[in-house]
């Protein structure tokens, strides 16, 4: 189990394997933001995040880190882990954003990366193939009044992306030192529609993939909120206070 802080005040954010296979990993491995370009920019939005780098020795300095990046309105997006290997060697232990917009409009998410299990032979039969199902709970809590859900009627939207065995380039199971990918090849591809969360919840249930012979070898979750009532202007003092993501990513 792992959590988060993050989305403006906090966000608690749980990645939970039921029943974990052999080698499978589950965790936050990216967080971004962007805006488009407002008539007044107040200031910088901000992404402030601690960082675990997995590819690091364990008891390096240069193990766990902070940093942040920053953003103004209409410029490109800015994000923690720039392309999918870094993303597989990366775990935020925290984040926060900040926005300093005159206007609501802001579009900021969170990955949370997969590796899928590596082959574990029992009898002769490979135990890790089958189908994975998926599950997502988003649970929002506000800070402050009027409600930040209501004013900047946030939307929330899924996407799922999975590189699949016997699909593709990559047709093997993935072997125990391959932690990473140097691009996600997608042989599965989700993307849920986006979904008003003015009520503060969110659930998604589905499925990694189709067959038992194509079980996941990486996935990455993409969980994207959108101020979508960009016209009216940011009010400020309010927020998400605390807010939980659940993820449950099981065998059949």
């Amino acid at each position: 189990m792992i959590s988060l802080i993050a989305l403006l005040l906090s966000l608690n954010a749980t990645a939970e394997l039921s029943s974990p296979l052999s080698g499978e990993e589950l965790f936050i491995c990216n967080a971004g933001l962007t805006q488009p370009a407002s008539e007044t920019i107040f200031g910088l939005n901000m992404l402030s995040f601690t960082q675990e780098n997995l590819n690091a020795p364990p008891n390096s300095q240069e193990r766990f880190f902070e940093n942040q990046l920053s953003h103004e309105p209409g410029q490109p997006l800015v994000q923690v882990a720039t392309n999918s290997e870094l993303q597989f060697q990366t775990r935020l232990i925290d984040a926060q954003f900040k926005f300093s917009s005159e206007k609501f409009g802001a579009q900021y998410f969170i990955d949370v990366c997969y590796r899928g299990p590596k082959q574990e032979q029992d009898n002769g039969r490979d135990i890790s193939e089958g189908v994975y199902g998926f599950d997502l709970e988003l649970s929002l809590a506000e800070l402050g009044n009027p409600s930040y859900l209501t004013s900047s009627k946030l939307r929330g939207q899924v996407r799922v992306e999975c590189d699949l065995r016997h699909m593709g380039s990559q047709r093997q199971p993935r072997k125990e030192n391959e932690l990473a990918t140097a691009s996600l090849e997608i042989d599965s591809l989700n993307v849920f529609e986006a979904q008003s969360l003015t009520s503060g919840k969110l659930r998604i249930t589905s499925t990694l993939n189709s067959s038992n012979q194509t079980a996941p070898r990486f996935c990455r979750v993409r969980i994207a909120l959108t101020e979508s009532n960009d016209t009216a202007e940011r009010v400020q003092g309010i927020g998400l206070h605390q807010s939980e993501i659940f993820i449950d990513i099981q065998k059949l």
